[in-house]
């Protein structure tokens, strides 16, 4: 069963349902960012932002509302020099957020204590290996 699939049963509310995959795909072109198929069949099917207790951070929808992927990851450009390739995936909580490196599908958690450095010069290790694991382990399935 595919990750799409899975979620369909964990996110079991039409209030989830995304209307406009148009959006979805504008959006990644605006960020400059070719991501994975997960990535994109994830935001295409799903709207957000999502509340889980697994990791006690709202994970943010691509497009909908003020604060949003787009806009965090563009402030974390103009702020912190974040790379293009990079998304982040939450808004901070306790000075932490959580990004996507879209070159190899890595998911990070970074602080702002050191850890954004070691980011940005390739030395933090990724908190989970590809997107699908960070999705498992967000939705606890």
């Amino acid at each position: 069963m595919n990750i799409v699939s899975r979620l369909n049963e964990v996110l079991d509310s039409d209030i989830y349902a995304r209307e406009s995959a148009e959006e979805v795909v504008r959006a990644f072109q605006r960020l400059g960012v070719k991501v994975s198929e997960e990535v994109e069949a994830f935001f295409v099917n799903f709207a957000g932002p999502f509340w889980e207790e697994t990791l006690g951070m709202e994970f943010l929808d691509i497009i909908e509302d003020e604060i949003n992927i787009e806009s965090v990851t563009m402030e974390c450009r103009r702020e912190h020099s974040f790379p293009i390739h990079y998304l982040v995936l939450t808004e901070m909580v306790a000075n932490e957020i959580i990004v996507l490196n879209t070159l190899n599908d890595s998911v990070y958690r970074v602080d702002f204590e050191g850890g954004e450095k070691k980011l940005l010069n390739g030395g933090l290790e990724p908190e989970w290996q590809n997107f699908e694991e960070f999705l498992n382990t967000y939705f606890n399935m």
